[in-house]
């Protein structure tokens, strides 16, 4: 058998093992990605398709395994980088109608500015600003992304605020009290 597809059929079986966020697994494959980097494009395809034929629930699990390797093996994150976007976001979308995974989705992708792309981060940020959208690699001009200004009011419409008063506040021991502002504090037997 080619070594290659030796390799493919082994590592699919070790991420069928994967049945929940379960660290030995995930450093063990981490490990064979490490030990079998001549093999990245195979490794990474096995991993996609995992993701993408997974249930809802094991997506986020999948892409953890992806972001393991590509966090910790040299070599991978060009080869993870062609791919990144979209399944991160058939991730997210098979995963919408459960907003703990979703959260977590995001946690992950905030990680990823470090190891990917500009592109590939602002791509995903950008999916997560309106997931309606998706974004394509290399469509996404960073110059032509929007950005959040402050609203413009015009000084007849400001309101100032009053002047804050400071209040003093006389105490005889044992409790004492520390003005400052508005907020007053009280020590007693040594307790703020």
């Amino acid at each position: 058998m080619d070594p290659a597809q030796e390799l493919a059929e082994e590592f699919a079986d070790a991420l069928k093992e994967l049945k929940g966020n379960d660290f030995i697994i995930i450093r063990n494959l981490t490990t064979i990605a490490d030990e079998n980097k001549g093999f990245a494009t195979v490794i990474a395809a096995e991993i996609e398709k995992a993701i993408l034929q997974a249930p809802p629930s094991l997506k986020l699990v999948y892409l953890y395994v992806l972001d393991s390797i590509a966090k910790t093996v040299k070599g991978y994150i060009p080869v993870f980088s062609e791919k990144i976007v979209n399944l991160f976001i058939a991730s997210y979308r098979t995963n919408e109608a459960d907003p703990e995974i979703l959260k977590k989705l995001r946690q992950l992708a905030s990680t990823w500015s470090a190891y990917f792309s500009e592109t590939i981060n602002l791509q995903i940020k950008t999916f997560l600003g309106n997931p309606l959208q998706i974004p394509t690699v290399g469509t996404i001009n960073p110059a032509n992304v929007p950005v959040a200004r402050q609203p413009i009011i015009p000084s007849s419409t400001i309101v100032t605020a009053a002047t804050p008063t400071t209040t003093t506040i006389a105490t005889a021991a044992p409790n004492r009290a520390e003005v400052r502002g508005n907020v007053g504090y009280s020590y007693e037997n040594g307790e703020k």
